[in-house]
């Protein structure tokens, strides 16, 4: 019987990065515009964790 191994998850790195933007917007529309930009700003840079929120107070 042989057991799969579970994927291996890659490395935490010894140095990252991590920049925070906040900004009001008009609509849903203007908010998916900058990130359709932002997409394109960070499509090359592997490995990396994308987080992407619309908040309304």
């Amino acid at each position: 019987m042989i057991m799969e191994q579970p994927p291996q998850k890659e490395p935490i790195p010894k140095k990252s990065v991590m920049v925070t933007v906040m900004f009001g917007i008009k609509d849903n529309q203007e908010a998916m515009v900058f990130k359709d930009k932002l997409d394109a700003l960070v499509k090359e840079i592997e490995p990396k964790r994308y987080t992407f929120q619309i908040n309304e107070t």
